[in-house]
């Protein structure tokens, strides 16, 4: 029950914060470690992509540099790309099914989170417009979710992009920049 009630929390404040987004409101920034949001998602979703045989890898740099940005906005990037990344897992067949989650220090001002699987990847017809609003491959999708998420990474000043993996599956890379701190 207080995973739900939780839950139920994380929901409200995720739309809270999108609309402030798409109303230009300033959106509460702060400091954090994008590692423990990381876990955090993790956590979460550990029940569905166990559920659905999915092998959790992650490969988190520390120390890390923290980044500044709104938490629930960025959990939900990661928590966007996790599930989709389950979702494209669901058709492969005669292979793990492995989801890899990373974390490196670009250079001393940029951070980089990659979410890799081992499903179909992307029709490399698509890879320019699965970013566009309403572009879906799923039967139930709206094509939102990579949009919004997209917009969320580019109103903290980073980049989110999409690449074939290695033999098979998708890398989506969300690139940040790190915190600074003005006393430096």
């Amino acid at each position: 029950m207080k995973r739900i009630v939780d839950d139920g929390h994380r929901a409200g404040e995720v739309i809270a914060s999108l609309r402030a987004m798409f109303r230009k409101d300033s959106v509460e920034k702060s400091t954090l470690d994008l590692n423990n949001l990381i876990e955090d998602v993790l956590r979460l979703e550990r029940a569905d992509l166990e559920a659905h045989g999915i092998l959790v890898q992650t490969g988190l740099t520390r120390p890390f540099p923290l980044v500044l940005g709104n938490y629930n906005q960025l959990q939900q990037v990661i928590s966007n790309l996790v599930k989709n990344a389950a979702d494209a897992m669901e058709s492969a067949s005669g292979r793990p099914r492995v989801l890899r989650v990373n974390s490196a220090v670009r250079d001393a001002e940029v951070v980089l989170v990659s979410v890799e699987d081992s499903g179909t990847g992307v029709d490399p017809k698509d890879i320019d417009g699965i970013f566009d609003s309403f572009f879906t491959t799923k039967s139930q999708g709206m094509g939102m979710g990579l949009s919004i998420s997209r917009s969320i990474v580019e109103g903290h000043g980073g980049r989110l992009w999409a690449s074939s993996g290695v033999g098979h599956g998708a890398v989506f890379n969300v690139q940040l920049p790190a915190f600074r701190s003005q006393i430096e």
